[in-house]
């Protein structure tokens, strides 16, 4: 019984844990910007915090703002981003629907 308690309570670090990855990973990229050795990988680290259906609304918003900036950068990546709205459009709420619609009406 300890062993499992052990392995619930672990469990319950390694979901706090990646929460706060999260959260953190794209405070500091909406703060301090993208670093250019890390630009390829950002994004595709950003688009799958969109996609996940567990990830929370707020570093959603946080990543469509870094995508965002990403994507003035590098147009050819617009395409990816457009398309990966338009898929999280509708599980959108509040102020995360907002800022998608804002992009998807600039289409």
């Amino acid at each position: 019984r300890d062993a499992q308690e052990s392995r619930g309570l672990g469990d319950v670090y390694k979901r706090q844990s990646l929460a706060w990855f999260q959260q953190s990973f794209a405070m500091y990229w909406l703060l301090c910007g993208v670093p250019k050795e890390n630009e390829a990988e950002s994004f595709d680290v950003l688009l799958g915090f969109l996609k996940n259906i567990q990830v929370s609304a707020t570093v959603k918003l946080r990543s469509v703002k870094v995508l965002e900036v990403l994507v003035i950068q590098y147009p050819d990546l617009k395409p990816e981003f457009v398309l990966t709205l338009y898929e999280i459009r509708e599980s959108s709420r509040g102020s995360l629907l907002k800022r998608v619609n804002i992009n998807l009406e600039q289409e």
